[in-house]
């Protein structure tokens, strides 16, 4: 009802109303629903009726597609926004299923866009419905049965009869006024291509290609024309371009402006074009790129100055707003969590560190079962390249299940890079990293005995790994669609100052899928393999693999999901016997969830 937000109840806004409620209803599948009004007019009111007959209810049954010779009925499903009825529709699952003479008229656009972006440009669609199938093309018929049986059952079917007409077709492409760039370079930017449909959309594209090739190669005043020339029946089309090149551009000084923060000589890293050098667009782009990418600067524009006045010298302004212009940030927390009751945190962090765009992280937190200190170091542009460099340092301490409590002391130092002229989102990073553990080894002894029961054991691991990742998931923090793919591998040996020497790898997998109403369903894959080499068959015990509690195998005790039993008399007597359990782990590990 419209008449409460317009504020007034005339004719005009009744009939609105009225016809809001006619689309609503056409929507919902009551494709022969009337509504109307009456007013009763009263000396101290008005009396509104509005008179709704629904009629029956149609669902989408079948959608037809005739007349389309050139082009799959597949492909033409996917192009039109009405669907039939789903399954699950009947339980409120599902999309789809309903359509008005208003959709229906868009789909028959939609269809007409496509075909002529295929080259068909005197295509005509016709859209038509009835509640039988041997009703489509019969109005006269329609009209005797609208009110009959066959209408009450509720079934449409959806017909859409295709006239492709003539294909219009690229016959030969001529240029004129090329001198700096060959022909056949120029050709190979073209999407419209000889034997292939012509399209004006493309045709378009084509001449912004060409002015942008010209503008990556020195030439940013490029201009460009076009003729097209149908042949006699209208079937094929000559396309002529003809090119104003126009003067040679070179790179200015350049100019840097709003950096309060950060060295200029860090911005100077990420252009990599110098004064004299030819005008190239790309360079420009990319360096905008680079500067977004260290998550230092709010807004970064590079222009060049003088295109207006078609200058043949073109200087550079760098204008960035500093998004981190403070000494850094302090945070203090408090919490409680399942693994360590009641804790406290400090931390530090500096994202912008001396102006050199690159970030360091203090962290400190104390809790009732563990505490744990680390400090991480990232340059996001080593030496001004794409590689980033993480620098990492921690000591902890945590009353293990497995292990008793374990006091580690540790760090890493990793260059990763992501290969976007390989593939977008894949990453590869080299590692370097050493820890040293401190645990306590259960010793079990028979009653009586007044030795320790537990002993220190010291355990150094050192190695170089290997990783790679491929992510393409919509959102790394809270993911609800796409996948995630991952392998790794370390290399651990005496030589590179450990205690031990063994393989280790792993593979990880993950995949979203987007459910109706807001739903995702998410499936897991986890495998760990590790090889210990010389004349161990068994990974030291604080790098083997274990299973159970919430992060791996819900039900089960934290790493109970293989263990080690050990049983002995309680009494010299016998009759009663003691059971201890421990966790074991082993070399290998496959999780799904």
């Amino acid at each position: 009802l419209t008449i409460f937000e317009e504020g007034t109840y005339d004719d005009y806004e009744l009939g609105q109303s009225a016809r809001q409620i006619h689309r609503l209803y056409q929507t919902k599948g009551y494709l022969q629903a009337r509504v109307h009004f009456t007013r009763k007019v009263g000396k101290a009111e008005d009396r509104v009726t509005i008179h709704v007959n629904e009629g029956p209810r149609y669902r989408v049954k079948q959608i037809q597609f005739a007349g389309n010779r050139r082009i799959q009925t597949d492909r033409l499903q996917e192009v039109i926004n009405t669907r039939t009825f789903p399954w699950l529709g009947y339980f409120g699952l599902g999309e789809g299923g309903y359509v008005t003479t208003v959709q229906l008229a868009q789909d028959e656009e939609r269809l007409q866009n496509y075909y002529r972006s295929q080259g068909y440009p005197n295509v005509k669609v016709r859209g038509e419905m009835a509640p039988h199938p041997d009703l489509l093309g019969k109005p006269g018929a329609l009209a005797a049965v609208l009110e009959g049986e066959v209408a009450a059952r509720g079934k449409l079917f959806i017909r859409f009869t295709i006239d492709e007409g003539v294909p219009l077709q690229v016959e030969q492409i001529l240029l004129h006024g090329n001198k700096v760039l060959p022909r056949a370079l120029l050709l190979r930017q073209l999407s419209l291509k000889p034997g292939r449909p012509f399209t004006e959309k493309e045709l378009a594209l084509d001449k912004a290609r060409l002015v942008r090739i010209y503008s990556e190669r020195g030439h940013p005043y490029a201009t460009l024309r076009s003729l097209e020339n149908l042949d006699e029946a209208g079937n094929t089309v000559t396309v002529h371009f003809t090119v104003n090149e126009g003067p040679r551009a070179n790179f200015g000084a350049v100019f840097i402006r709003g950096n309060f923060k950060t060295r200029g000589g860090v911005i100077r890293d990420d252009l990599e074009f110098e004064e004299g050098d030819p005008f190239d667009i790309r360079e420009l782009e990319a360096a905008e790129q680079r500067l977004r990418a260290r998550s230092i600067f709010n807004v970064v524009r590079v222009q060049p100055l003088g295109l207006k006045a078609q200058q043949t010298v073109l200087p550079v302004v760098v204008q960035v707003e500093e998004r981190h212009d403070n000494w850094g940030e302090l945070e203090f927390s408090v919490g409680g969590a399942t693994d360590n009751l009641v804790f406290g945190a400090v931390a530090y962090t500096n994202r912008n560190l001396f102006g050199f765009g690159t970030q360091l992280t203090l962290k400190g937190e104390y809790g009732w079962e563990l505490w744990n200190g680390n400090l991480g170091y990232r340059d996001p542009r080593l030496f001004g390249t794409q590689v980033i460099m993480d620098l990492q340092g921690f000591a902890r301490s945590k009353d293990s299940q497995r292990l008793g409590e374990l006091i580690t002391f540790g760090g890493s130092l990793s260059f990763s890079r992501e290969l976007k002229e390989l593939l977008p989102k894949l990453v590869v990073m080299g590692r370097y990293e050493i820890r040293r553990v401190k645990h306590k080894e259960v010793v079990v002894r028979p009653p009586g005995v007044d030795e320790a029961s537990k002993v220190d054991v010291l355990t150094r691991v050192a190695g170089f790994g290997l990783a790679v990742e491929y992510d393409k998931r919509d959102n790394k923090l809270s993911p609800s669609d796409g996948f995630r793919v991952a392998a790794s591998m370390l290399a651990a040996s005496r030589y590179f100052g450990g205690t031990d020497d063994f393989l280790k790898f792993n593979v990880t997998g993950q995949y979203l899928q987007p459910l109706p109403l807001d739903m995702t369903i998410a499936v897991s894959l986890r495998y760990d393999h590790g090889v210990p080499l010389g004349d161990r068959v068994i990974l030291p015990k604080v790098e083997r693999l274990f299973a159970g509690g919430d992060t791996t195998i819900r039900g089960l005790e934290e790493d109970m999901a293989l263990v080690e039993r050990f049983e002995m008399p309680l009494m010299p007597g016998g009759g009663v016997t003691l059971y201890h359990a421990r966790p074991q782990g082993g070399n290998i590990r496959l999780l799904a969830n």
